[in-house]
């Protein structure tokens, strides 16, 4: 197999990997919104559950947000890795190859700040949102109410903030990674 060879494959494999990961991540999504629909209808309806059961929201929030992060995270390294890494090395083939990839186009350039803005929006709104509707509908187990419940409020009160936290560092990395890429800088 020749270098160039080589390159593709390895090119042909990080952008498989990258659409699995987008796939992954939208599943992460769709599925902790079913489980909070689940959760909620529990709490809400007549099966008489209680809405304390809805506190277990800002526990899955954590989850769902550090596997939808995590996600964001490789997909990001895989388009900075296709740009930085497998671009260069086709583009100084004996036969350049130099045909425009999606990860370094203009078109994702000039999309680049609002498809951050929308998906780490969106990321907040589906996550947090159920997380805090826990926490607020359960709001009397603040301060004198039963020790494990009061307990499993503040926890999850962390958790949320833990959530909000790991969303956030994660638009800022995917930020600073899309400006290397187009930039012109190789670390990120």
């Amino acid at each position: 197999m020749s270098r160039g060879d080589s390159a593709r494959t390895y090119y042909e494999s990080a952008r498989r990997e990258l659409i699995q990961r987008i796939r992954l991540r939208d599943n992460v999504l769709l599925f902790y919104l079913g489980g909070v629909g689940t959760i909620a209808g529990v709490a809400l309806g007549s099966s008489g559950a209680g809405k304390e059961i809805m506190l277990v929201l800002p526990f899955l929030a954590l989850g769902v947000a550090t596997i939808v992060s995590q996600h964001n995270a490789l997909i990001g390294s895989l388009g900075h890795f296709c740009v930085h890494e497998i671009e260069p090395f086709l583009q100084n083939l004996h036969e350049p190859e130099d045909a425009p990839q999606w990860d370094s186009s203009v078109a994702l350039e000039e999309y680049k700040e609002q498809a951050i803005r929308l998906r780490s929006l969106g990321h907040t709104v589906m996550i947090l949102a159920p997380a805090l509707a826990g926490l607020a509908i359960n709001y009397q187990h603040v301060v004198g109410s039963a020790l494990l419940l009061g307990l499993l409020w503040w926890v999850g009160f962390l958790c949320v903030t833990l959530a909000t936290l790991i969303i956030y560092r994660s638009y800022s990395w995917r930020d600073e990674l899309y400006d290397g890429m187009f930039d012109g800088e190789t670390e990120s």
